[in-house]
């Protein structure tokens, strides 16, 4: 995806689509990260999120509208869960759980030292984690979705975390110490 070969892309996702189906989003991620945004909305986007979900905002009956247009093996999974969710007491995904909270600062620490990266290879990953993050609470309305969805697209911090201590200077282990040290 980062190289623009999006047939290629596109050849490795559909095996995965047979394996689990919330794949399927990432089919989506080609034409969204050809999106020029500026970066102040990555900051501001996800706080907005945030306080979207916290004043009760969800997407579901834009959700329920979308699903008839689906392809069938698609929206009968999707018409399942949203049966399960209709007829359970469920309120969303747990949008202060310990294992987001600290997704959620990394995301703020990345996009801080996002300047001092090496490559634009990791500037890619750290959009990639912006959309892992967004994605939680858009779906937040269905638990299964949210978790799934961002946990696909957040696994990027595994590369992106070793990268970005590597490349920041001296004068900011400071920043990265006190990080660590109120979310761990």
């Amino acid at each position: 995806l980062f190289k623009k070969k999006y047939f290629m892309y596109v050849l490795t996702i559909v095996p995965a689509i047979l394996f689990h189906y919330s794949a399927f989003f990432l089919l989506l991620l080609p034409l969204v990260e050809r999106l020029k945004i500026k970066r102040v909305f990555y900051f501001l986007f996800p706080v907005i999120l945030l306080f979207l979900v916290e004043v009760g905002w969800s997407l579901f009956m834009l959700f329920r509208m979308i699903v008839p247009v689906l392809p069938s093996f698609l929206s009968s999974k999707i018409n399942i869960y949203l049966t399960l969710l209709a007829n359970s007491n469920n309120t969303g995904a747990n949008i202060y759980s310990f294992a987001h909270i600290v997704m959620f600062l990394l995301y703020y620490f990345l996009l801080y030292v996002n300047k001092y990266l090496a490559s634009d290879y990791d500037r890619f990953l750290v959009r990639i984690s912006f959309y892992g993050i967004c994605s939680f609470y858009l779906f937040n309305f269905l638990p299964v979705f949210a978790v799934r969805i961002s946990g696909y697209l957040s696994t990027v911090l595994i590369v992106l975390l070793p990268n970005s201590v590597y490349a920041i200077k001296e004068k900011h282990m400071m920043v990265l110490g006190m990080f660590f040290t109120f979310t761990l």
